[in-house]
């Protein structure tokens, strides 16, 4: 475990009385030190993975090399972002991903297009066009309460619903529904199959006060390990 100084940044989130993100500030941290440790052993890392999940927005040259470690290795890549307007200007990079998870707002930004008001019926058919266009592989949206939805570059697209749950704190959702999808991807699940378990995973943190869920054992989602 490599330590250093601030190495986890400064960050402020405020939410408003339904839970949901009013507005947040962050000093990122220095993250350099992790290109250094992917130059010195990354391929021992990749190699021995089972799959990589990379947060988009980190700096371009650990992106980068992420990218290029997992086409070395023959590895899954999936994508998660913390700050699109970073992510929009690495369009090129986006491409090599997997699979990228995004909100529905963060989905807007991607695509410089207001997807507020529309069906999740009609924001899937748009999507469609715009990965298509972008030339990225797939794309899992997260819709809040309404649940989520998964479109593919070669026209397939899916629902899943919300489970019905009594809301206690949204504090680590998407983390969790980002867990849970990566695993079921890598481990051999449909695209909805897997977003049902990061929705059971969601939904575990979301009627919890605490911002992680509980473990849950590899059975309970038929997964089986390579």
């Amino acid at each position: 475990m490599k330590s250093i100084e601030n190495g986890m940044g400064t960050w402020l989130a405020v939410f408003d009385h339904n839970g949901e993100l009013a507005g947040s500030i962050s000093h990122r941290p220095n993250l350099m030190p992790i290109y250094s440790i992917l130059e010195e052993n990354g391929d021992a890392i990749i190699e021995n993975s089972d799959s990589v999940v990379a947060e988009i927005d980190m700096d371009e040259e650990i992106v980068e090399k992420v990218v290029y470690l997992c086409q070395k290795h023959n590895k899954k890549l999936f994508g998660v972002v913390s700050n699109m307007n970073i992510a929009i200007e690495r369009k090129d990079l986006l491409k090599q991903f997997d699979c990228l998870i995004c909100n529905q707002l963060e989905s807007s930004i991607l695509f410089s297009r207001d997807f507020k008001e529309i069906s999740a019926e009609e924001l899937s058919h748009t999507l469609i066009d715009e990965l298509q266009q972008s030339e990225f592989h797939s794309l899992i949206v997260t819709l809040g309460e309404a649940g989520s939805l998964y479109v593919k570059n070669n026209g397939e697209s899916g629902f899943c619903q919300a489970r019905q749950i009594e809301v206690k704190d949204t504090t680590g959702a998407g983390d969790a529904f980002c867990a849970g999808t990566s695993a079921g991807l890598t481990y051999g699940k449909s695209m909805l199959e897997a977003m049902k378990i990061g929705s059971h995973l969601a939904s575990s943190v979301i009627a919890s006060c605490e911002n992680v869920c509980p473990c849950f054992s590899q059975d309970k989602f038929d997964i089986v390990k390579k």
